[in-house]
């Protein structure tokens, strides 16, 4: 299937969402619902190479105060993460992650691997979202969040 913003469309819908395209921007947008969030998830086509490209942003702003904190805590946590990763906007003071995903041939991923990215798109802010609103608000700072998350994943693996 041809990498077009309507095909993008057509399996999201097969999936079960509701997306729209925008064509003022260029790309298909929907609204994830976890727990009781909402989180806008942005599809878009890249033309160098092509890539498709998943950015979701989290549904709250950090204060410009912890600007520092806040990217000091993306940064150690993009470390671990091959590839993909989070990112900040400082004027809009917002926090989103981005996938890239590559188009062979200009040709749309398949449903499984749309499966793949929507379970990612969905799992980030599961994990993500408590500690990030956390350090962006200024209740923990970027050292005390990575201490807690070291933690966790040594008595995960122990």
């Amino acid at each position: 299937m041809e990498l077009t913003l309507e095909n993008i469309k057509k399996i999201l819908t097969e999936l079960g969402f509701n997306p729209t395209i925008q064509k003022e921007t260029k790309q298909v947008f929907l609204i994830l619902t976890i727990d009781i969030h909402e989180y806008p998830v942005f599809f878009r086509i890249l033309p160098s190479g092509p890539f498709l490209q998943v950015v979701i942003f989290f549904p709250f702003q950090f204060q410009p105060q912890y600007f520092n904190e806040i990217s000091r805590f993306l940064h150690a946590v993009n470390r671990f993460i091959d590839w993909q990763g989070f990112c900040i906007e400082e004027k809009l003071q917002t926090i989103f992650y981005r996938m890239t995903v590559p188009a062979f041939d200009n040709k749309l991923p398949g449903v499984l691997t749309f499966e793949k990215i929507l379970q990612t798109m969905h799992n980030i802010p599961k994990t993500m979202n408590m500690p990030l609103l956390e350090v962006a608000s200024g209740a923990k700072t970027s050292q005390q969040m990575i201490e807690i998350m070291e933690k966790s994943f040594q008595s995960r693996s122990s």
